[in-house]
């Protein structure tokens, strides 16, 4: 492969074009094109090919303080059961990442998200925006949800809202096939959930119809939930 490095640490311009591969990282050709000070890199062009698909992503990455970064990321056909092996995923689309992973916050966003593909080989559609905050760790993380919208293959799952020390969210859901959530579960769920108020204590507003289902030895022929909680 070709590495270009001029300048010096403070500021320099950097061209990587190479055919790699690592314990985490199937084969493929990276190139990388950018220029950066001492902290930071600024990558026009970031493009990964290989047996994972196809990446396309510019950005800004910097670590005064572990890491935060930002990119506009664009996927053909890729593929991630190198990295998540229990939920192998093909994925066509873009996505807006940013974040910041140092020992005091953890934090990921992805905005105007669109993709379709397939996960664990069902198809899989997902738009929206998404903020995590895993610092806590052992604990709920706090998440923000705006027209986050999931369709795998029988299940469709819409969120708005989330969840920082109080809860505002409301989950529109019309789950087909239970079985391809956790395969313990069969059957069919659907309606309306609204959660709100104190962390510990948040007031149920519940609208779901069931039928069929099952979990392990447990087994409900139909179940219809409407109401508030606590009342």
């Amino acid at each position: 492969g070709n590495v270009s490095f001029n300048g010096t640490p403070q500021r320099y311009h950097l061209n990587i074009n190479t055919r790699t591969t690592t314990a985490k990282t199937p084969e493929g050709l990276w190139q990388i094109q950018g220029q950066g000070q001492k902290q930071q890199f600024n990558f026009a062009n970031l493009d990964y090919q290989g047996i994972a698909g196809h990446l396309q992503a510019d950005g800004q990455l910097s670590w005064p303080q572990g890491l935060a970064w930002q990119a506009n990321v664009k996927l053909d056909d890729f593929k991630t059961a190198s990295w998540l092996a229990k939920w192998p995923a093909q994925l066509t689309g873009k996505t807006q990442s940013s974040g910041v992973w140092r020992s005091n916050q953890h934090q990921l966003n992805f905005t105007h998200t669109a993709l379709q593909g397939e996960l664990k080989s069902l198809p899989l559609q997902l738009s929206g925006d998404l903020s995590l905050d895993l610092t806590n760790v052992g604990q709920l993380p706090y998440f923000q949800a705006h027209q986050l919208v999931m369709d795998w293959d029988k299940n469709h799952l819409a969120v708005e809202g989330g969840f920082n020390n109080k809860w505002d969210v409301t989950i529109d859901s019309q789950l087909d096939d239970l079985s391809a959530i956790d395969e313990r579960l069969k059957g069919q769920l659907s309606g309306v959930v609204v959660v709100q108020g104190d962390k510990k204590t948040p007031a149920l507003t519940l609208n779901l119809a069931g039928e069929a289902l099952q979990f392990q030895q447990m087994a409900v022929s139909s179940l219809s939930v409407s109401g508030t909680l606590p009342e």
